[in-house]
């Protein structure tokens, strides 16, 4: 990786299908590590309609899809009234292709993306997390937890809500 050029930037929508295949991928993969974070994939519409909004990037290595996210004007509506500012950036649907794992490529991408965002004159972005290792993760990279508790998420793979921890970066 140390010579392979790294580029963080919106997909193209040839690359949507990638980038989808990449959650995909990342959802059995956990199901492997019996990791119960995401019990199956983000609708394929929901991602779709990001795509046309222009929502979707990707951290490319040597020109391959290594790292997808989408960067979302808004929170959801099951977080606004924990939220200061609730026309802010949402962070979500982040996943690693099989072949980048383990090579700290997802703190690279949210280090882009906060940079991105940064440049663009915004002074904040929310993300929400399962409690455990992804929090510890986002922590790492400068996140702050904000408020912890059960969800009845629309788009979920099931009916039994889910326990998050929103989690807030200041961007000023």
């Amino acid at each position: 990786m140390a010579t392979d050029t790294v580029v963080f930037r919106k997909l193209r929508d040839e690359e949507e299908v990638e980038g989808y295949r990449v959650i995909c991928d990342t959802v059995d993969w956990l199901k492997t590590k019996g990791i119960s974070l995401w019990e199956k994939p983000l609708p394929r519409a929901i991602y779709t309609e990001r795509q046309k909004q222009g929502q979707n990037y990707g951290l490319f290595v040597g020109g391959k899809l290594a790292v997808i996210l989408s960067l979302i004007p808004g929170v959801p509506s099951y977080w606004t009234a924990d939220v200061g500012n609730p026309g802010a950036t949402w962070l979500c649907a982040m996943a690693t292709a099989d072949a980048f794992r383990h090579r700290q490529l997802g703190s690279r991408a949210l280090m882009e993306a906060k940079a991105l965002l940064a440049g663009r004159g915004e002074t904040e972005v929310y993300l929400d997390c399962k409690p455990g290792f992804l929090e510890g993760f986002y922590k790492a990279a400068g996140f702050s937890p904000i408020i912890q508790r059960d969800l009845d998420i629309p788009h979920a793979s099931t009916r039994e809500p889910i326990r998050a921890t929103l989690m807030r970066y200041s961007l000023a």
